[in-house]
């Protein structure tokens, strides 16, 4: 038992070295992707290959997160090859409580589309998540406290050309 115990330990430190490993040289350049000369009066596309990086942390969102739903096209191998990079900023805004404990939290979130190359940004305003459920049910694997998670993806999908 202690042996499955320590191989699962062991894949799991592996598969984080491997998503480190692949974001290194993203994250090294991530303050010249966020450089601004000036701001787009209109919204900037997001096409070409992109990158996700988090307003609050500065770092990129792994590519794991939201690759599965694009077409590889879109997934740079190589810093040089980003064409768009969208920061993304979400918090968790109080809309309610529950009353056995605990509040009723709804995402928002603000995107900004960059074309790093060009140094321009465009502000693409903000998406609110859904209103939280009118009592609380949480199951084991829920993923809700992720915050950007499925907002990231819902963008992508709607804005990517």
């Amino acid at each position: 038992m202690a042996l499955l115990i320590a191989f699962a330990i062991y894949q799991t430190n592996k598969k984080e070295q491997k998503i480190e490993q692949r974001l290194a040289p993203f994250n090294a350049v991530s303050i010249q992707y966020l450089a601004k000369d000036k701001t787009a009066k209109n919204r900037l596309p997001v096409t070409g290959k992109i990158i996700v990086i988090d307003a609050e942390s500065g770092s990129l969102i792994p590519f794991e997160e939201y690759e599965r739903q694009l077409n590889p096209k879109h997934i740079p191998t190589h810093p040089d090859e980003v064409d768009t990079v969208i920061l993304q900023d979400c918090k968790w805004d109080k809309v309610g409580f529950y009353s056995a404990g605990g509040d009723g939290l709804q995402e928002s979130c603000q995107f900004y589309v960059i074309k790093p190359k060009e140094r321009i940004w465009s502000s693409w305003g903000e998406t609110k998540g859904s209103m939280p459920p009118d009592e609380v049910r949480r199951r084991r694997s829920s993923t809700s406290d992720v915050k950007g998670g499925r907002a990231i993806i819902e963008f992508l999908h709607g804005n990517l050309k």
